[in-house]
């Protein structure tokens, strides 16, 4: 099997190695570029809690503190985001293991025990557009929440003539779609270079349902939507041609 991977470039070549220790060929289309903002935007001092739910989330909390102790929690959506803050060497990172909303539970469940040192926000850093509303669901948790935007995401305005030539004469099997953003993005450029017919010949591989609404349009031969919102949930459901399917 060969899969078209289409994350960023840092998240696609760490997917395409894990594919590989499984036995599946990559090719990498990354459709989302990740550009800091500068100036940086100001984070609220004294926070109760750092929140971020992306890898470019962790390295623009990385980028910001540099130099800087975090004395408070940082929660991270998944174990791979985790990974990348304590390789920063913070010292309180906690993965909820799951998507958005198993994050805010496990940030209310954490936090309800510290009444006493409520006062500052959680800050959630991350890019002007979010899968989710963190904020807003800590915030009807009970808790005081803000997001600090560190990047925007950039989409190119065609696919490349490599991934066109390989969808064109039957070189990829499927498509990994992580967001809504890359999904929509794809089967936007996809209908651009008149791939349609090529398309139904390929599967589809979904983070969430969400992910699988945006790309459903493309017409493909079978859409499959991985068991949980996590990277090995979704190497899994690759590597069984989508027999992992929820």
């Amino acid at each position: 099997m060969r899969v078209l991977v289409t994350r960023a470039r840092a998240d696609a070549e760490e997917t395409a190695r894990l594919l590989s220790d499984r036995g599946v060929e990559t090719e990498l289309e990354p459709l989302l570029t990740i550009n800091w903002l500068s100036p940086e935007p100001p984070v609220p001092e004294a926070p109760i809690a750092y929140a971020v739910t992306s890898r470019n989330g962790a390295e623009a909390l990385g980028r910001r503190m540099q130099g800087h102790a975090i004395h408070c929690p940082v929660f991270a959506v998944g174990d791979r985001t985790a990974e990348i803050l304590r390789a920063q060497d913070i010292p309180d990172v906690r993965s909820a293991e799951g998507d958005v909303n198993d994050l805010a539970a496990m940030i209310c469940a954490d936090m309800a025990g510290q009444a006493q040192n409520m006062d500052g926000p959680v800050v959630h850093i991350g890019g002007e557009e979010t899968a989710g509303d963190l904020t807003g669901t800590l915030e009807r948790m009970g808790l005081s929440a803000c997001r600090v935007v560190a990047y925007r995401v950039e989409t190119p305005k065609t696919l490349s003539s490599e991934t066109v030539a390989a969808i064109r004469t039957g070189r990829i099997d499927g498509v990994i779609h992580f967001s809504p953003r890359s999904a929509e993005t794809f089967v936007r450029l996809a209908a651009k270079a008149a791939l349609g017919a090529a398309l139904a010949g390929l599967d589809a591989f979904c983070m969430s349902e969400a992910v699988r609404k945006k790309a459903e349009s493309g017409g493909w031969r079978q859409c499959f939507v991985a068991t949980r919102p996590t990277l090995e949930a979704m190497i899994d459901l690759v590597v069984s041609g989508g027999r992992e399917q929820a």
